[in-house]
């Protein structure tokens, strides 16, 4: 009996840098609106960012402008 092997290799870039958050004001109170930019340094793959609040997922709250610079990824 013959024994089939496979071989598989996932290729990924990680950032350089943490992501960061910018905001229009240092502190906020409760039923304030909120106004923040988070970027991200590219990846590959992109790297996929989630709100939350109170640990809670807000993401259908948010609204996503996303720009992606030019790969330089060589493979």
């Amino acid at each position: 009996m013959d024994d089939m092997h496979s071989k598989t290799s996932d290729n990924f870039k990680l950032p350089p840098e943490k992501p960061t958050i910018k905001a229009e004001k240092g502190w906020y109170a409760s039923g304030d609106s909120l106004r923040a930019q988070c970027s991200s340094p590219p990846a590959d793959p992109p790297a996929n960012l989630t709100w939350l609040l109170n640990g809670r997922d807000v993401s259908s709250l948010v609204n996503h402008n996303v720009l992606s610079p030019p790969s330089s990824l060589l493979t």
